[in-house]
């Protein structure tokens, strides 16, 4: 199969997502033509560290670039101002200056964390995203979104700011773990239910609770997905308009995942329950009709997510809630669904609605 390239187009900050097979050894080449210095730092985590790490400090050698690496614990707990903490002091102690450049090798946890750090260490540093996970590929690297959570609510502490280029290699998904293939998949469902009705209905035609044996099917979804944020991105890079849109699920998915503890649950299967609840909310307010909420609910269970909430404190989840970041002082603000393919914005909606939509998780209709 034929390698594909994006644009995300954002004038003097454009860059490409280079979408193909067996491609981390370009990611020495690619660097050279838009990275003026040496010293790189790969941040990774243990397990993908593995599999992949050598092969992308062998492509970055091969170009003469003086490469180090730091490894993670995998899992959302090493996305913290802890962990940052610790790639400065390394970043500090080993004499990187301000054209130095980090490789975010990993999922969104290590996209995140990565970012995060280059955006912050000497006011901006080079960096790029090698995602490795279906999540990642798809979503939480692409669009320049980087932060670090606080125990008090997730990605509170964060920034803007793009990568130099994003290189995905669909091989590097030979070796994600099932339940991170659907962790995934939930991104992938959500683009299909807020923009593209065609998609949705290519979702429903697959069998896609473990990883599909068709490379092509694969590829058609990691594009399509990227395809759809870049366009989003170019046109609303920093989330005043449309980009919102992209947080469907997300506002009761994150309340979710923290009220539960983080690391407990993974970010998609939060989501997940998130957009149930956010597809039952807008059957209930009318503007979704009951068999197109059906379908939705049925997609995001046939990948195996979304048929049930894990163990927390309602009152918890409240608290998570109301302290979202979408929030505003009209209240909180939810992207909701008027049609498969088809996404709006809304405030105000009443609490006594938002649990009864967690009931659905639980209880099917």
């Amino acid at each position: 199969m034929a390698d594909r390239t994006i644009s995300v187009a954002l004038g003097t900050r454009s860059y490409d997502i280079k979408i193909g097979h067996h491609s981390l050894a370009q990611i020495g080449k690619l660097l050279r033509t838009r990275f003026s210095g040496s010293r790189i730092l790969v941040i990774t985590d243990h397990n993908v560290a593995r599999y992949y790490l050598d092969d992308v400090i062998k492509s970055l050698e091969k170009e003469h670039f003086l490469t180090s690496s730091f490894l993670i614990y995998p899992g959302e707990r090493s996305k913290s101002f802890t962990s940052a903490c610790r790639i400065y002091d390394t970043l500090i102690t080993e004499g990187y200056d301000s054209n130095s450049c980090i490789v975010a090798l990993g999922g969104g946890v290590v996209g995140d964390l990565a970012g995060f750090t280059a955006a912050t260490y000497h006011r901006g540093i080079t960096f790029c995203q090698i995602p490795t996970t279906l999540l990642a590929q798809t979503d939480a690297s692409i669009g320049g979104k980087v932060a670090v959570n606080h125990r008090l609510g997730k990605n509170l502490i964060g920034a803007f700011y793009q990568p130099v280029f994003v290189l995905i290699d669909i091989n590097s998904l030979e070796t994600l773990p099932e339940r991170h293939w659907k962790n995934g998949m939930a991104e992938v469902i959500k683009y299909a239910i807020i923009k593209d009705r065609n998609f949705f209905e290519f979702l429903e035609k697959q069998s896609l609770d473990k990883k599909p044996d068709s490379r092509e099917v694969i590829s058609e979804i990691v594009y399509t997905c990227c395809k759809i944020k870049s366009e989003i991105v170019s046109i609303d890079e920093r989330d005043e308009s449309i980009r919102k849109h992209l947080n469907f699920g997300h506002t009761i998915g994150h309340a979710v995942e923290s009220a539960a503890g983080i690391g407990k649950i993974l970010h998609g299967e939060a989501i997940a329950c998130g957009m149930i609840s956010a597809s039952y909310i807008s059957w209930k307010l009318g503007t979704l009709k009951k068999d197109e909420f059906l379908r939705i609910h049925n997609l995001i269970n046939s990948v195996g997510l979304g048929k049930s909430l894990p163990s927390m404190s309602l009152d918890k989840f409240a608290d998570f809630l109301y302290r979202d970041k979408k929030r505003n002082e009209k209240g909180l603000k939810f992207i909701l669904v008027s049609g498969i393919g088809t996404s709006y914005s809304v405030e105000g909606i009443k609490k006594s609605l938002i649990f009864e939509s967690l009931k659905v998780i639980k209880n099917p209709i």
